[in-house]
């Protein structure tokens, strides 16, 4: 049961933070294109946001308690620990700030410096949230305190 806990926990950890790292790419590259540009990548990060990433957030915390239990390890070790903080500040940027940018892309309308602005901010706070996740991701890996 381990080694498909770990399986499931790796694969929704990759899918996540690897698509979650491509998306932050586009939309430094939607920024650079103009107002049009990054209006539409703040449509497409709003829906892959609540469709795809979390989804993948609620998994692979579900597969990680799971492994923490099967492993016999406790929740309460400094690299779970860190894993579970970030995993809260992620959720919380993706429930409530980032539809709340996204939404305010779509009142102010495509092309205005007010928009533009928020797509500025979505994607700074993600430049943040992106660098935590690939830090937990080391923090698994390498287990700091163990």
């Amino acid at each position: 049961m381990y080694e498909a806990l770990l399986a499931a926990h790796i694969l929704c950890a990759v899918m996540w933070v690897g698509g979650g790292v491509t998306l932050h790419i586009l939309g430094r590259r939607a920024l650079k294109a103009g107002p049009g540009a990054a209006v539409n990548f703040a449509e497409d990060f709003g829906w892959f946001g609540s469709r795809v990433y979390g989804t993948l957030a609620v998994l692979l915390l579900l597969f990680g308690i799971l492994l923490v239990g099967e492993a016999g390890y406790e929740h309460s070790r400094l690299w779970v620990s860190l894993a579970y903080v970030v995993w809260l500040v992620s959720f919380v940027l993706g429930t409530a700030v980032y539809p709340a940018l996204v939404k305010k892309v779509r009142e102010v309308g495509p092309g205005t410096e007010e928009g533009l602005e928020r797509v500025r901010r979505l994607v700074t706070l993600n430049t943040i949230e992106i660098t935590l996740l690939v830090l937990v991701v080391v923090d698994m890996a390498v287990k700091p305190g163990d």
